[in-house]
């Protein structure tokens, strides 16, 4: 049975209707940390799917409190990663080696650099994904997520979701 996915990272406190209308068909929710406030992650817990969520390097006490910085699954045999900061989707961060090697996984997801990007590793077999940022602060000019869909114990579609500018 396929399961449909929505990404989205770096929101800064901000979560809008589009945002929302998009991930309202999703069975999963990752949130690659920079929440910036409760208010987004009660609005993605509100359409009622799995919300799976990561604190950001700006998430305050109150965030961090009830959000880990990482987290790690498996949907059926596909092993997922998620973590705030993990680089620019070139290799596999040194920081993040000796983790990957003693509990291997198939996905990256991250946020952190607001640059959305899907793409494998260089330095091991590992899908990147980025979905940029769907908040109004940073550097991006469009508010991006991404869309995708697991079945079989893969990704068999991947959709980058433009939301407007920020």
């Amino acid at each position: 049975m396929a399961l449909r996915v929505g990404i989205i990272s770096d929101t800064h406190g901000h979560i809008d209707a589009a945002a929302l209308q998009h991930l309202e068909s999703c069975d999963e929710i990752w949130h690659a940390g920079d929440i910036d406030s409760l208010s987004v992650l009660h609005a993605l817990e509100s359409l009622g799917s799995t919300v799976r969520a990561v604190h950001g390097n700006v998430d305050g006490s109150e965030i961090r409190s009830i959000v880990p910085p990482f987290q790690q699954f498996a949907i059926g045999k596909l092993h997922i990663f998620i973590t705030h900061i993990a680089g620019y989707g070139e290799q596999l961060p040194i920081d993040l080696i000796d983790h990957y090697h003693s509990r291997p996984f198939h996905v990256l997801v991250c946020g952190h650099t607001h640059i959305a990007k899907v793409r494998r590793l260089q330095n091991v077999d590992v899908l990147y994904l980025n979905p940029g940022a769907a908040g109004k602060f940073g550097p991006h000019t469009v508010r991006t997520l991404l869309l995708g869909t697991i079945d079989n114990g893969r990704f068999t579609e991947m959709n980058l979701v433009e939301l407007g500018p920020k």
